[in-house]
């Protein structure tokens, strides 16, 4: 239930105790992977989405499991969009690039690629965890998803 919005600000309710609010300063705040969700809940662009659930798993604020359970557990209400994105994001793509990349790779018609693996030496040294693999070719695939083009949306659009 929403209690109030004001510009840059969200007050709502869901009848759920979290697992303990997190401090910041004297300020209490839900739990990141629970807030994270409260904004994906009201998202409608699949590329916000998206943008705002790999950044936080890319730095180690949540997981993949740690968003599912949130979302099982919470209200279904607005839930398609950011279990979707999850679905994307636990096929191994790490980032709004990555996913991209591979849906744009799936409709090319090329040999199946193999995504976030490690690359090894005969003898098992670790060479490499390219974001593609193509076997067939014995090609690597990196996509720069740090680059500032990366945030971007469809026709340079900020996300």
């Amino acid at each position: 239930m929403t209690l109030g919005i004001w510009p840059g600000w969200i007050l709502a309710r869901d009848g759920r105790l979290s697992t303990g609010p997190d401090s910041r300063g004297s300020l209490r705040c839900a739990p990141v992977t629970r807030a994270v969700l409260d904004v994906a809940r009201r998202l409608r662009r699949r590329d916000a989405c998206r943008a705002l659930l790999s950044e936080v798993i890319q730095r180690g604020d949540t997981s993949v499991e740690e968003l599912a359970i949130e979302l099982a557990e919470g209200s279904r209400r607005g839930t398609a969009l950011p279990r979707s994105v999850l679905r994307e994001l636990a096929a191994d793509a790490h980032s709004v690039a990555e996913i991209a990349a591979q849906q744009l790779y799936r409709r090319s018609g090329l040999p199946p690629m193999v995504h976030n693996c490690e690359i090894e030496t005969g003898t098992g040294s670790f060479i490499a965890r390219p974001d593609g693999w193509i076997d067939s070719v014995a090609m690597a695939w990196e996509i720069d998803s740090r680059s500032p083009m990366s945030h971007w949306g469809p026709c340079g659009q900020p996300m």
